[in-house]
This record gives structure tokens, C-alpha cells and sequence, in this order.
């Protein structure tokens, strides 16, 4: 929120309809992405937290102890769950940060990401959109180390392959011949998702 300390008469441009029409725009799509890679993170942290049954059911049951119902889990309690299972401080504290950030957008985006105060500050009023995409971005990346440190592993330890040729099995996987039509959609979903990011993100 700006306040009178940081209010600067002499740098403040206003928008006018159209640039104001167009961050408008920007903004509106820079949240919903934030609102899904939040979204992912936390189904991520729950899939981190599950695979642990892989292995060892007391230490997962002693995690989840006080979660409740785990389909109304929120990430936080995900990541209390984790922490209990060995997650490193350092990836933590960036888990948190972001789902912060996160909370911040959808409770607080008038009073911490507004255009008008970044203007009244002097400041550009992208960098108040870039600030958002920042958060879909960092989510991104600690999905993908939540899988490559805490989920991967797991599997391959279980299944005795790596997760390269567990890929290259399920996209040689024969689909059409699969009798039960919603296990067939989910599988075609999974590929096409596969399929969507090209190099996944296993390695």
C-alpha cells in the first residue's frame, strides 16, 4: 500500500483508458495463471506427501495426523505434512514465501498490487503485473523439484526403472484398447499433458 512517505507528486503519470484498459487485461491473466500454478503446487505437495506410502506407512500416517479431511487440505498444511518427512529447510521457506504470495494476491491484490500506488511511487506499472507472473513462475519451478526430490525417487526406487523409461512405456501404452472408457480419458489427458510441456519434467 503506499503511504504518504512514499507518494511522489513530481513521478506520478497516470494511465490513460486504453493503457489502463490493457493492464487490466495483463493483470486479470497474470492471476488467473498464478491462481493455477497455486492451484498445482498444492495437488504437487499432496502427491510428495502420498508417494511417502510408497515406502513407509507409519512415517506418512504420522504426517497426515492432523490434516482432517485430506481433499480440503490447504498447501500449508501439505507442506506441514512434508516438513515431517524430511523436507530441507531452504525449499521450505520458498514453498511458504510463494504460497504467501499467493494469499497476498487473492485477499490483499488492492492494496498491494495496485497500479495506482506503484504510479503514485514512481514505479512502472508492469512491474506490479510482473510481480504476479512471478508467482506462477516460482510455482512452476518448485513443482518440478518437488517432483525430481521427493516423488521421483520413490517411484523408481519402487518400480526398480528409472522415470524416463516409465515415460517411454506409458506413451507407447495402447489407449484405444483399454476397456474402461474413463480410465481411457484420464490416460489421454495425462499424455496430452505430456505431450502439451515436450520434455518433461523427470530428468
Amino acid at each position: 500500500m503506499t503511504t504518504e512517505h512514499d507518494f511522489n507528486p513530481s513521478a506520478y503519470q497516470p494511465m490513460t483508458n486504453t493503457e489502463l484498459d490493457a493492464w487490466l487485461t495483463s493483470f486479470r491473466f497474470a492471476a488467473g495463471a498464478a491462481r493455477d500454478g497455486a492451484e498445482a503446487l498444492e495437488k504437487t505437495l499432496r502427491v510428495a506427501v502420498e508417494a511417502q506410502q510408497l515406502v513407509d506407512e507409519t512415517a506418512y500416517a504420522e504426517a497426515i495426523r492432523d490434516l482432517g479431511n485430506l481433499d480440503r487440505a490447504s498447501a500449508r498444511k501439505w507442506l506441514k505434512a512434508l516438513r515431517r518427512l524430511g523436507l530441507p529447510a531452504d525449499l521450505e521457506a520458498r514453498i511458504d514465501d510463494v504460497i504467501e504470495r499467493r494469499n497476498t494476491l487473492t485477499h490483499h491484490a488492492h492494496t498491494h498490487f495496485s497500479a495506482i500506488d506503484a504510479m503514485r511511487r514512481g514505479e512502472d506499472p508492469q512491474a506490479v503485473i510482473q510481480r504476479v507472473q512471478a508467482i506462477s513462475t516460482d510455482c512452476d519451478l518448485l513443482c518440478k523439484e518437488l517432483f525430481r526430490s521427493s516423488v521421483y525417487p520413490i517411484v523408481e526406487r519402487t518400480a526398480g526403472r528409472s522415470m524416463q523409461s516409465l515415460l517411454d512405456q506409458f506413451m507407447a501404452l495402447d489407449i484405444d484398447g483399454i476397456e474402461n472408457a474413463h480410465t481411457r480419458e484420464e490416460l489421454r489427458a495425462a499424455r496430452a499433458e505430456v505431450d502439451a510441456v515436450g520434455t518433461p519434467i523427470f530428468r
